[in-house]
């Protein structure tokens, strides 16, 4: 299951919002499995995303993990 991260200036709800409306039902159309205000899961399609946010120097670290949706969420990747 690939991992992969970044450093965005978004606070942790933004990157949140973003990965609800890209993966969620106005993207992707991925199950949300669950969401708070530093992590969002996905199920569907036969397989998952899986995003976490924690502060980093200011800035919001995101991690995500993922099976099936690796060039979705590198392309994700690269709009924070």
């Amino acid at each position: 299951m690939p991992v992969y991260s970044a450093i965005s200036r978004l606070e942790a709800e933004e990157v949140v919002k973003k990965a609800l409306q890209r993966f969620g039902s106005n993207g992707l159309k991925l199950e949300i499995i669950e969401q708070s205000d530093c992590c969002a899961r996905f199920q569907g399609g036969g397989g998952h995303i899986d995003v976490y946010t924690e502060p980093h120097d200011g800035k919001t670290k995101v991690r995500i993990e993922t099976r099936e949706w690796d060039r979705q969420v590198k392309k994700f990747f690269e709009e924070l």
